[in-house]
């Protein structure tokens, strides 16, 4: 005869969801990465493999991010096409993720009671920060009839994103 399982509402010593433990654009600023406290379950997707963001994160620009979790408490977001997300922007859970703290062993820690996570943190400038390297190039004689034609395309520390203008 199995043993009858306690109800999850009777359990006192669940362990708490997993929490975002800090934010932070990388050196690149062309992804966030996500640090919880605790190892996760990654809402069941697989550890390397690329989702939507979406099922999991929530912020500007969501919808054109994907993530790929790079440990089981370290997810990454590729943002460099969410143009208006910045340092000090807010990040939260999706509740319908249902991401959960990671189970060990079904029957001893009774896996099918722990709590989705929820939550917001927010999304940290990269440390140390980039500083661009403005690169100009162009003739250094100007012809008056045709003008001066000065070209910055080889600037880099864009923050991950492209300059917006080149002038």
């Amino acid at each position: 005869v199995e043993p009858t399982l306690i109800s999850c509402e009777n359990i006192d010593n669940l362990l708490d969801p997993p929490a975002l433990a800090h934010v932070s654009f990388d050196r690149t600023g062309a992804n966030i990465e996500l640090i919880f406290d605790v190892a996760t379950d990654r809402s069941q997707h697989v550890i390397g493999i690329r989702f939507p963001c979406s099922s999991v994160i929530d912020f500007t620009g969501v919808a054109s991010s994907n993530c790929a979790w790079k440990t089981e408490q370290v997810l990454t977001a590729d943002v460099s096409a969410a143009t208006s997300l910045f340092a000090g922007d807010h990040v939260s859970l999706v509740g319908e993720s249902e991401l959960k703290r990671a189970c060990d062993d079904l029957w001893e820690q009774r896996c099918d009671c722990f709590k989705a996570a929820s939550g917001n943190a927010t999304i940290a400038a990269p440390s140390p920060r980039v500083s661009p390297v403005v690169i100009l190039e162009g003739s250094s004689v100007a012809n008056t009839c045709e003008g001066l034609e000065i070209d910055s395309s080889a600037s880099t520390g864009g923050g991950g994103r492209a300059f917006l203008k080149h002038v």
